[in-house]
């Protein structure tokens, strides 16, 4: 499935053809010439806006927010990512649309509860309720490949990714091997994405723990304060101080007793908020 995104691309590397005598005519084998060496950098970036909605991209060692995942393939294989990296389809890989490149976040599937260690390295998605645009492999590894969503639980792994951001500030990443194109078999890749783990969560059919929608987070106790006014014709909202850390102050909309719910008030939110609303947990 090939999900809506924006993306400055680099043109794919050409494949070379190499012909050979074979008896009386000639076969032709169709190359892959490798990639450039990875480039990426550590990048954070500047708020940035789409469609209406205004994007902050920041450090946020609490983040945790349930959503819709799609994937992205054949259409921005062997391309740049939004930190200059090389995508490739066939290994495990992400997009974000606020989370610092590089970040690692854990992905759990709430549809069937496999779960996976993922490192974010683009930006996206841009469909309204997508939090997140998984590589075909991650996608593949997750269980929905085929169906092209998912309802997901994204949750940032912080000491993995300070580590992560350290080694990219630090150290170019080495340069990669040739990657196939679509088309060639590239399952299983051993060592490439890590085990799939089963989360514990509750069996399909349970009804899902209680989640908000977090419509916004200031450092301003008085613009907070500001945006849960505006929010009440959509129910009842919140201000949650962080309890660690500098002061940042969250606006909640809920608790909504099923995703659903939340979801189907999303786009009111974000036009009240001017921000990226989210769907959190309890």
């Amino acid at each position: 499935m090939e999900p809506v995104r924006l993306r400055i691309s680099v043109p794919v590397v050409a494949a070379a053809l190499a012909v050979s005598a074979c008896g009386s005519g000639e076969r032709k084998t169709a190359l892959v010439a490798p990639p450039p060496p990875q480039e990426g950098t550590y990048k954070i970036g500047e708020p940035y806006d789409i469609d209406g909605v205004v994007y902050r991209p920041a450090v946020d060692e609490a983040y945790d927010e349930i959503g819709i995942a799609s994937w992205y393939g054949p259409k921005f294989h062997g391309q740049r990512t939004g930190n200059g990296e090389v995508f490739d389809m066939n290994a495990v890989s992400a997009a974000h649309r606020t989370l610092p490149m590089p970040s690692m976040v854990r992905v759990t599937n709430l549809e069937n509860g496999r779960s996976l260690a993922v490192r974010v390295n683009d930006r996206g998605p841009f469909v309204r309720g997508r939090i997140l645009d998984l590589s075909r492999r991650g996608a593949q590894l997750l269980g929905f490949r085929y169906k092209g969503t998912a309802t997901v639980r994204v949750k940032i792994m912080p000491a993995e990714s300070r580590r992560a951001a350290e080694i990219a500030k630090r150290t170019p990443p080495p340069a990669v091997a040739a990657v196939p194109a679509d088309g060639v078999v590239f399952e299983p890749l051993p060592g490439r994405a890590g085990p799939v783990e089963t989360a514990s969560l509750p069996a399909p059919g349970t009804p899902a723990r209680r989640v908000y929608i977090q419509a916004g987070a200031f450092l301003d106790r008085e613009n907070a304060d500001r945006l849960k006014e505006s929010l009440a014709p959509l129910g009842p909202a919140t201000v949650a101080r962080r309890g660690d850390g500098p002061p940042l102050y969250r606006v909640l909309l809920g608790p909504f007793a099923d995703i659903a719910r939340a979801r189907s008030l999303l786009p009111a939110v974000s036009a009240r908020s001017r921000t990226d609303a989210r769907i959190v947990p309890d």
